[in-house]
């Protein structure tokens, strides 16, 4: 699969190809090949791409949140609670 920058970021495999008529397992010839690509291949690079995206922001939110804490934690004791019930806010 390869993602809107041109860069591959996973494969998709098509297993157990099924006869309409019997329900039993069939060789995916070369006009189902073709099906499964083209309609298959997009959608999932696509969800694939996102769910990284989106792991890398939960990946960030988490490191801001430590940064903020660890800044909380280095102040002077009367500042810490205030800045202590901002930080659920601030996050959100």
């Amino acid at each position: 699969m390869v993602n809107n920058e041109g860069r591959v970021i996973g494969v998709l495999q098509l297993i157990d190809s099924r006869d309409a008529k019997t329900g039993g397992i069939i060789p995916f010839g070369p006009r189902r090949q073709r099906i499964g690509r083209s309609a298959s291949r997009p959608q999932a690079a696509i969800a694939l791409d996102n769910k990284l995206l989106l792991e890398g922001q939960k990946k960030l939110l988490e490191s801001f949140i430590k940064l903020i804490a660890s800044a909380i934690r280095r102040e002077e004791p009367v500042h810490r609670a205030s800045n202590a019930s901002r930080v659920p806010v601030i996050t959100r």
